[in-house]
């Protein structure tokens, strides 16, 4: 006969009665005894961690600078849970308390920030929004919550909270804030291809940030009005106002946000085939990542430098600054950097011929997308699949991506990668021997590539064409 192990441990049961009698001990007090035994274990933790933190910034100062880190920083959530049960109406200290928890929850949501825990952010964030009394400080709150729900791939509450905190400082006609709560809002719209919102939201920036004088705020609304018009293949005001973002922001200090959009700005002269401008704004752009610790940035700038040095034929040295990337952002845990760096890793497996795990990696960028709602880069990835499932000869499921595809590129406003898979989908037309098809998919990808000026693609493209139509015994698509 087996007997059934049922019994609890000694340990686990000493463990069991230990917590009921220290429940029931603690229900035993008065709520004042209580909030006062929660004062006293608040003081006492405060200052065995080097005493009370100091009094970070407004919000309404930006985010360029994160906060000096403290003693207290390890234990900011016991303070902020033990200075919520110390606040006791009766006690007659509200405000002290309230003030203490407001400032541990800065703290908490700072950190959470500073090591890309993206869910402890948001709920400290958000915490710290319901905490505040100041309208302004609790719209900027809200704001940085957005950002953190941004980056985790939480776009419509994130645009949630943008749009509350906007309707408050709206009635209460703080342009200055507001123009703040826009950029934010503009970068939603441009993950989700919403071009024309976004550039809406930046040129409302602008005008808040000249009127109250926020050089910082205008400089990061131009940066995002350039990567909106950048994905609408304006290519010319694009960079006009990339390059009127870095200067205004080299100006105002924020070398941190300059970087940034130098980095977008150096990624539009690879398009055009400017490669050693782009070289010289990529090195200079991961430097001041690295000397700030923006570790999200500098793996997005090495993904950005891996594309560059595959143009330059350094197939080996770009595949290595790839996966550079890719575990950056594994370490950071960012879903949306990891999946851009694996959609670019799968192009360099691809250009080695390994295709079977060329579409092995493009699936898991996809799903990776797909979980952060990231429609640009889907579409760009479903449509690499594609063209990789059209060389394994597989036409079914390549044309199904193809046209899945260019779908979403329609939907997001993505110009460039609309002209690119049109011009391949052609030659999955060529491919099956549907002419008609084939010349109408690459007069449309043709013309998309030369609206955007993206010269060098577009010769890339014809050469291709050209010998896949020489191959199937059919005159050039183009003439």
């Amino acid at each position: 006969m087996l007997r059934m192990e049922s019994e609890t441990s000694a340990e686990d049961a000493y463990l069991f009665r230990h917590v009921l009698l220290r429940d029931a001990a603690y229900q035993l007090h008065r709520p004042s005894d209580r909030a006062k035994l929660h004062g006293l274990a608040f003081e006492l933790v405060e200052g065995l961690f080097g005493g009370q933190a100091p009094d970070p910034p407004p919000l309404t100062e930006e985010d360029s600078k994160p906060l000096r880190p403290h003693p207290t920083d390890p234990v900011a959530q016991d303070l902020v849970y033990h200075a919520t049960r110390a606040d006791d109406s009766d006690t007659g200290v509200h405000e002290h308390w309230a003030a203490r928890r407001v400032l541990y929850l800065r703290r908490m949501a700072e950190q959470a920030d500073r090591v890309y825990r993206a869910a402890e952010a948001i709920a400290a964030w958000e915490e710290l929004a319901g905490a505040l009394n100041d309208d302004t400080e609790r719209a900027l709150a809200l704001r940085r919550a957005a950002i953190a729900l941004y980056q985790n791939g939480q776009i419509a509450r994130a645009e949630f909270n943008c749009r509350s905190a906007l309707s408050v400082l709206r009635a209460n006609s703080n342009h200055r804030a507001a123009g703040m709560i826009l950029t934010t809002a503009a970068s939603l719209y441009i993950s989700i291809g919403r071009l024309s919102e976004a550039i809406a939201a930046c040129r409302e920036a602008i005008e808040y940030a000249r009127s109250t004088g926020n050089r910082r705020t205008e400089g990061t609304a131009s940066g995002n009005m350039g990567i909106a018009l950048l994905q609408l293949g304006r290519v010319e005001q694009a960079q006009a106002a990339l390059s009127e973002a870095t200067s205004i922001l080299d100006e105002a200090g924020d070398q941190r946000a300059s970087a940034a959009f130098a980095g977008s700005l150096a990624g539009l002269y690879v398009s055009i085939g400017k490669l050693e401008l782009a070289e010289r704004l990529f090195s200079r752009a991961k430097e001041v990542h690295q000397v700030c610790g923006d570790m999200r940035n500098e793996a997005a700038t090495l993904v950005n430098i891996g594309i560059l040095l595959r143009q330059l034929g350094k197939d080996e040295q770009g595949e290595q600054s790839v996966r550079q990337a890719i575990a950056i952002s594994r370490a950071i845990g960012d879903r949306r950097g990891e999946a851009a760096g694996l959609s670019n890793l799968a192009n360099f497996v691809f250009a080695s011929s390994s295709m079977n795990e060329a579409i092995r990696t493009y699936a898991r960028a996809l799903t990776l997308h797909r979980e952060v709602n990231d429609r640009r880069f889907e579409g760009v990835t479903l449509g690499n699949l594609a063209v990789a499932y059209l060389k394994i000869g597989n036409f079914p499921l390549a044309k199904e991506a193809f046209e899945h595809s260019i779908a979403i590129h329609q939907e997001v406003g993505h110009a460039r990668f609309e002209g690119v898979h049109r011009c391949y989908f052609a030659l999955y037309f060529l491919a099956i021997k549907d002419f008609d098809s084939a010349r109408s998919q690459w007069r449309a990808g043709s013309q998309l590539l030369g609206e955007v000026k993206d010269h060098v693609e577009l010769e890339r493209r014809a050469a291709e064409m050209r010998r896949a139509c020489a191959k199937a015994g059919v005159a050039p698509l183009d003439e």
